[in-house]
């Protein structure tokens, strides 16, 4: 019988990781779980855990090599992320079992959390992974082509699956466990759930796998407060960061498009910096929300969303909304392509000149 759940967390960040682990908590609490919860400090989650008990954790981190370029494979992935590093994976694992040893649960949770799941896997717990189809890949040796659209080089495919399961080997032999003969075998015994659309799967052959719908978190937020204008609405979420920040706030206040724009932490005062090193002014058009905002309200008053998530992209969709996807990372590009080919949306890839946004923006407009 199940009666303490550990919700768990390793690699990746942002909103919608934490509302993902929100939604869940939420029902077992309601059916009488205890419910702990295990994150980096990276990931918001007690943010999105308002109103919900849970306990919580931080959880073992490992040190990314900071690589340039995508990561060929999941195995690739998961070497990028620290697991080329045998020492450290061995320390995270250690840690893992610590803090699984002190919760005692009777199930794990993971979110894309695979040194939890090797740990798990030593301890005897059951596990149930969640995630995207980022995080949940298609199950092969080696593992598949991350960027399928251009020609596979099955040589770094091998050489990246070798790898990965030779630091799986080393460190699991340190820890007392015994070694996987592939990266697809990490999952193996795991129950699967992919939250999200199939049509937006990150690999073209997943698309016929089973899918629950998407989970993101549409009632939580402010209301949107819309510019005055006669122009369609565009409501857009995006980080700052990006390269294709400026140039949207550019796009949108040449066409006059009343926008609400979300991004983290950004108020009015970093709004006008962040501009002024463009050599823009701040629009009118544009109101700037420094938290989030509710998604639902957002889209029921929009006619186009401008993103780089999957979470957003997935509730725009579903919505019936125009998108103007701007990919960022590598799991965001894979998305990014799978909604064009789709027909679905506009997608601008992070390597697109500048221009391309204003004419994306126009497209997504006709």
């Amino acid at each position: 019988m199940v009666n303490r759940i550990l919700l768990t967390c390793e690699m990746g960040g942002g909103l919608s990781y934490g509302y993902r682990m929100a939604a869940l908590a939420r029902q077992f609490v309601a059916n009488g779980y205890e419910v702990h919860v295990a994150a980096p400090p990276r990931i918001p989650v007690r943010l999105a855990f308002t109103g919900i008990e849970a306990v919580f954790h931080c959880s073992p981190t490992l040190r990314s090599t900071g690589a340039e370029g995508y990561a060929v494979s999941y195995a690739d992935v998961l070497l990028r992320s620290g697991w080329s590093d045998p020492a450290q994976l061995v320390a995270a694992l250690q840690a893992w079992g610590r803090l699984i040893r002190s919760v005692m649960p009777d199930l794990m949770v993971v979110e894309f959390a695979p040194t939890a799941m090797l740990a798990a896997r030593s301890a005897g717990v059951p596990v149930r992974a969640v995630g995207t189809g980022f995080t949940l890949p298609p199950l092969e040796v080696p593992m598949p082509w991350t960027l399928w659209w251009r020609p596979e080089p099955r040589h770094q495919l091998q050489a990246a699956e070798d790898a990965a399961v030779t630091a799986i080997g080393t460190a699991l032999t340190t820890v007392g466990g015994p070694a996987l003969p592939s990266v697809a075998s990490l999952f193996e015994g795991v129950e699967l759930v992919r939250c999200g659309l199939p049509r937006l799967s990150h690999y073209p052959q997943q698309e016929r796998l089973a899918w629950t719908g998407p989970l993101f978190a549409g009632d939580v937020g402010v209301t949107p407060a819309w510019p005055a204008g006669p122009g369609p609405r565009v409501f857009a979420y995006l980080d700052t960061a990006h390269p294709h920040f400026a140039p949207f706030v550019a796009a949108v206040a040449a066409r006059c498009l009343p926008t609400v724009l979300y991004a983290p932490d950004l108020t009015p005062a970093r709004f006008s910096a962040v501009l002024a090193l463009a050599g823009l002014d701040v629009p009118a058009c544009v109101a700037v929300h420094a938290e989030p905002v509710r998604l639902h309200d957002a889209l029921a008053a929009a006619h186009v969303v401008a993103c780089h998530g999957v979470a957003t992209l997935s509730a725009a969709v579903l919505a019936g909304r125009r998108v103007l996807h701007l990919p960022g990372h590598l799991e965001q590009a894979m998305v990014s392509r799978r909604l064009v080919w789709s027909g679905l949306g506009v997608g601008v890839p992070r390597e697109a000149g500048l221009g391309w946004v204003g004419r994306g923006l126009d497209q997504v407009l006709s």
